[in-house]
C-alpha cells in the first residue's frame, strides 16, 4: 500500500513539474517577437531618433526594389546574350 503511496505522490510531483514547464512555455511564446513586431519596432525607433520618417523608409525600398528588379532583367538579358553569341560563334 505505501509503494502506491509513494508512487502516486512521484506522479503528482512530475505533474506539478510538467505544469509549470507548460505555464513556462506559454510564457516564452508570449515573449517571442513576430516578424511585424520587429517591422514596428524599427520604425518606432527611427521615427523617435529623426533619422527617417515612415514615408521615406517606404520610397527606399521601393526604390532599392526597382534597382533589384532592373538588375535582375539586365543580368538575365546580358545572360541571353551571351549564350545566343556563343551558340552563334560553333553555328
Amino acid at each position: 500500500m505505501e509503494d502506491k503511496e509513494i508512487k502516486l505522490r512521484e506522479l503528482e510531483v512530475k505533474l506539478d513539474e510538467l505544469a509549470k514547464l507548460h505555464e513556462e512555455f506559454h510564457q516564452h511564446e508570449k515573449e517571442q517577437l513576430n516578424e511585424n513586431d520587429v517591422y514596428a519596432l524599427i520604425d518606432q525607433y527611427l521615427t523617435e531618433k529623426g533619422y527617417i520618417s515612415e514615408s521615406e523608409l517606404h520610397s527606399q525600398l521601393s526604390r532599392n526594389k526597382v534597382s533589384t528588379m532592373k538588375w535582375v532583367v539586365a543580368t538575365g538579358l546580358s545572360i541571353a546574350t551571351i549564350t545566343i553569341s556563343i551558340i552563334h560563334i560553333f553555328l
